[in-house]
């Protein structure tokens, strides 16, 4: 993430989206539906070698063969860094034969394995818990962002939110995304900044930690309470929400009920215009309470 253009295109997506500088990038990527700029980079690289192999240009084809021929003895070669930068690709072993012999590699294949390789950088974040481990990546990868398609040469595998293609006002937006990303101010991100802060809700006696899991299901604060009244259809329409979440309908009772990391991933990617509203409401009544006790 370090590239120029890469940070760039970061900055504009924060400043789009309304988030801080500290969110991590992987995260603001992927919500968007954007893939790294090094992946673009690379399937160039690979299109202009596979032309260089068809070219007409006797010259330039035998640049592209004493290139190859040194890579073995001097990592400076452009070759040294197309060939080293294969590792980690299901089929590094038989595009590296072709590289050697100047054949022109199978690129559908190449940004299959390329994309996969990207993907399986997530794969570190389906456990643990997020309750486990106070991390935005893990906790967005569990709980927000929407689950990725199989790599394909065609189409990139993410999927964007659909709060991205709707017209809602500003500061709709940007809760939402801050509520997806965590780069909010309830209590779980307050105590990540100061480890003298508790994590645990001020707003209800539940004793349950201030997190997305929490204000979503679980805390029994009367406003808190009454926006989910307000917002019902929301739960309405995940049935499994109303057999084990009983606090929906006696929502002041304080009880603690299980809810799982796929309840809560089904809840954030239901097809409803009104979840970024119920959320923006959410982020309003929490950020207030928690000006008012600083």
């Amino acid at each position: 993430m370090d590239n120029p253009l890469q940070k760039w295109i970061l900055n504009v997506l924060r400043t789009q989206l309304g988030v801080k500088s500290t969110t991590p990038s992987w995260n603001i990527l992927r919500e968007c539906g954007i893939e790294p700029f090094q992946f673009n980079w690379f399937r160039a690289t690979m299109r202009f070698y596979n032309s260089l192999t068809q070219c007409n240009s006797q010259l330039l084809k035998g640049v592209l063969h004493a290139d190859i021929r040194l890579s073995p003895r001097n990592d400076s070669c452009w070759s040294s860094h197309l060939l080293s930068a294969l590792d980690g690709l299901a089929n590094s072993d038989s595009m590296r034969r072709q590289l050697m012999v100047c054949n022109p590699v199978n690129l559908n294949q190449f940004v299959v394995d390329l994309r996969s390789r990207h993907l399986r950088s997530w794969s570190q974040f389906s456990t643990p818990d997020p309750r486990d481990t106070n991390c935005r990546r893990l906790t967005y990868h569990q709980w927000c962002a929407l689950p990725t398609r199989e790599a394909h040469a065609n189409h990139p595998p993410f999927t964007v939110p659909k709060y991205m293609f709707l017209d809602i006002p500003k500061e709709v937006q940007r809760s939402t995304a801050r509520f997806r990303m965590r780069v909010h101010t309830l209590k779980v991100e307050q105590a990540s900044w100061s480890p003298t802060l508790s994590p645990v809700c001020d707003r209800c006696d539940t004793g349950d930690i201030q997190d997305e899991k929490h204000v979503l299901f679980n805390c029994s604060h009367p406003q808190v309470c009454a926006l989910r009244h307000k917002y019902a259809a929301l739960y309405e329409q995940n049935f499994s929400f109303l057999q084990h979440h009983v606090s929906f309908r006696m929502p002041c009772t304080g009880t603690s009920h299980h809810v799982s990391s796929k309840d809560i991933l089904v809840f954030l990617s239901q097809d409803n215009n009104k979840l970024p509203f119920f959320l923006h409401d959410l982020m309003c009544f929490y950020e207030q309470a928690s000006s008012q006790t600083s």
